[in-house]
């Protein structure tokens, strides 16, 4: 629901957007990223995680072809998205229920999980071209 107003309340600033981030499968493991918007966007994931990943935070980059209800919004406007990597089976264990707490997380694999957030964020900001809008098929 917090997607949905996000969107209705800024869809006239959808063009300024260059990615929508979200970790909506928390951060129980530190496996990479998942994106969906152009081949090059995912060249660029990868570059980033080769720096993150000397930090002891895995570097996989997977390409969806489908995302969650809280992004695909974002893509129906061309807005490329990436997701954290983070599911290591136990997800829905916890997610949701009185026990979805930050106590579930081990905090070593959340410092890692941040980490990974953190350095994408920034080199993905601090980049001097614009991200490339759209999607490849598949």
């Amino acid at each position: 629901m917090g997607s949905q107003q996000y969107i209705r309340a800024h869809a006239a600033e959808f063009g300024a957007l260059d990615i929508a981030l979200e970790a909506d499968y928390g951060c129980l493991a530190s496996m990479g990223l998942i994106f969906n918007g152009r081949t090059q966007l995912g060249c660029i994931i990868t570059e980033i995680l080769k720096l993150v990943s000397l930090r002891g935070t895995a570097g996989i980059t997977v390409q969806a072809n489908t995302y969650s209800t809280d992004l695909d919004q974002f893509e129906d406007a061309g807005v490329p998205v990436l997701s954290l990597y983070g599911d290591d089976g136990r997800y829905f264990y916890f997610h949701h229920t009185h026990a979805d707490t930050m106590t579930a997380v081990d905090s070593k694999t959340l410092d890692k999980c941040l980490a990974t957030w953190t350095a994408t964020a920034y080199v993905l900001a601090d980049l001097s071209e614009r991200l490339p809008r759209g999607f490849d098929p598949f």
